[in-house]
């Protein structure tokens, strides 16, 4: 189910001329700084904003044009807000009951399954104004799915929980892309979240869509004008793991080769992908032997940018991955790089994030 858009709003000084298009299935990241209409965005899908003109379609069916603006509890959307927005005077199993009474369609999944993927059955009888915020906003997650929407729209829906809570939430909401297949479109600041979580990404400034593609493109440090206030990173897509209990370590088969990392550093889940810090990899002409980097990854030099006025970004092929290398460029000149080198990155366990 594909998306199209082509959305006009004029909201006091701000003017959103947003175009573009997201691909069927995809779990799409919107990113910008703030005031770039992310959220605005959001909302002009959602129905939200009366005085959005333009296009949206969904699939075939239109739900704004110059015929037609579809209204909100029409265009079967499970909307969340970066505050839960929860009914207080009903329990949790009443929340997602009023919202399958509303679903428009036949139920896809039922409310013990949405509410056993979210982890929230222990809950079910609980009031909601006695539940912490990482809690109301899992009941907000699961009320949205069953509503049976054809589109979720999530707005921020991890930065009013707790740092303890994000990462556990973010690991959810990953299951939940995989097992419900809903298209969703996730508003985020954080981009290492839209890295992990999301396989398309669309980047706005000043109300337009400046870039849109696959997330990993979109992200690449090494591409498009680097970030003020994000440092620079790569993702690497997980396969596999093997616990070495023993040794306290865990041996990561990933995209850029095998990984040694502390176990205490992995959850029971394997996440899908792992961040791992530009400024966390070095690089070495030869192998150190008898060094206490453990992990020390045979790669290839494809481009060298500049980044700073002392110091550059070194994209790197690692098998069926990349790497990008934050250095001085100081230490790009004495080590005498240059396109196509083979090199070493050279990473510490104790670097490797999972958000």
């Amino acid at each position: 189910m594909k998306i199209d858009f082509d959305i006009q709003l004029q909201k006091g000084s701000f003017q959103l001329e947003a175009k573009g298009s997201i691909p069927s299935g995809s779990v799409t990241a919107l990113i910008g700084p703030s005031g770039s209409g992310k959220s605005t965005l959001l909302r002009c899908l959602a129905g939200l904003e009366p005085g959005a003109k333009g296009q949206i379609t969904i699939g075939e069916e239109p739900w704004l044009s110059s015929e037609t603006e579809l209204p909100t509890h029409l265009r079967r959307i499970g909307y969340v807000f970066q505050h839960a927005a929860l009914f207080e005077h009903l329990s949790v199993s009443q929340n997602l009951q009023y919202a399958r009474k509303r679903a428009q369609g036949e139920a896809q999944h039922s409310l013990p399954e949405i509410a056993a993927a979210i982890q929230i059955t222990p809950l079910l009888e609980r009031q909601v104004d006695t539940l912490s915020g990482g809690e109301r906003q899992r009941v907000a997650i699961a009320r949205a799915i069953a509503s049976n929407p054809k589109l979720m729209l999530l707005d921020e829906p991890l930065s009013a929980v707790d740092e303890n809570s994000r990462y556990q939430l973010s690991l959810e909401l990953e299951r939940l892309f995989q097992q419900f297949q809903i298209p969703t479109v996730f508003v985020t600041h954080n981009y290492a979240e839209a890295a992990r979580l999301t396989n398309f990404a669309i980047r706005m400034r000043s109300g337009k869509v400046i870039a849109s593609g696959p997330t990993a493109e979109v992200l690449d440090p090494t591409h498009g004008e680097p970030s003020a206030t994000q440092a620079p990173f790569s993702t690497v897509d997980l396969h596999g793991r093997t616990d070495l209990a023993e040794e306290g370590l865990c041996q990561l088969e990933s995209a850029i080769g095998q990984l040694l990392v502390p176990l205490d550093s992995i959850p029971n889940q394997l996440p899908r992908r792992i961040i791992i810090r530009s400024r966390d990899v070095g690089l070495s002409i030869s192998k150190f032997e008898g060094s206490s980097f453990l992990n020390q990854i045979p790669a290839q030099v494809e481009e060298i940018r500049e980044f700073s006025n002392s110091q550059a970004l070194v994209r790197l092929g690692c098998g069926s991955g990349t790497l990008v290398a934050l250095l001085t460029l100081r230490s790009v000149e004495s080590l005498k790089l240059k396109d196509g080198l083979a090199v070493y990155a050279l990473i510490k366990s104790v670097t490797l994030e999972q958000s």
